[in-house]
């Protein structure tokens, strides 16, 4: 499996294979695990995720949200996926990466506009930006299918290690401040204004 670990937000940095844990970080991480081929039995992804969630009792742990990305061979662009797990942050933090990522490009160069960056500044603000948005774009790529996870890194590397053994081709790693950990609580969380209704 290929790591690419982007970048601390705005403490530091990650290089390949190597922590650097600092001061002042949160235990949130924004994970990308691609695999190639087919996406599987749904059922069998979302028992994976579901018992990955529970393993972590950080301060952070009860963040955890996950969504799916599907890019089959022969179609235009990827597809979301809803995973019926976890309770943690509102899943529309993740619909807004894969918009930013995917959709809005496609857009772009078809109305030949400018690039976006109304959204590319408020999620680099989250520690999401445009070279995590970039490493994301260029791997996920059709006939591959990816979770876009926000998540402890426990909990992620339970995703990996659980019975149904998920095997990631490609995994990618941003660790997001204390401060934007707690601006996507206050925003997204349980109570956040930004949450809606689970589906």
């Amino acid at each position: 499996m290929t790591i690419t670990a982007v970048r601390r937000a705005d403490d530091g940095l990650y290089a390949d294979g190597e922590e650097n844990v600092v001061a002042g970080s949160s235990t949130l991480w924004l994970t990308t695990l691609v695999f190639d081929g087919p996406y599987p039995e749904a059922e069998g992804v979302a028992s994976a995720v579901a018992s990955a969630l529970t393993v972590d009792d950080s301060a952070d742990a009860d963040l955890a949200t996950v969504l799916g990305v599907r890019w089959d061979l022969g179609k235009p662009r990827p597809r979301t996926l809803t995973l019926p797990v976890g309770d943690g942050v509102d899943d529309t933090l993740l619909e807004m990466v894969f918009t930013a990522t995917f959709l809005l490009p496609l857009l772009d160069a078809a109305t030949q506009s400018p690039p976006r960056a109304a959204g590319n500044a408020l999620l680099g603000a989250l520690g999401i930006d445009g070279v995590y948005r970039n490493r994301l774009r260029d791997t996920v790529v059709p006939g591959t299918w990816a979770l876009l996870m926000l998540a402890t890194r426990d909990q992620v590397d339970e995703v990996t290690d659980s019975d149904v053994r998920l095997r990631p081709r490609t995994r990618i790693d941003t660790v997001l401040s204390r401060a934007q950990a707690d601006a996507v609580r206050e925003t997204y969380g349980p109570e956040g204004p930004g949450r809606r209704p689970r589906r």
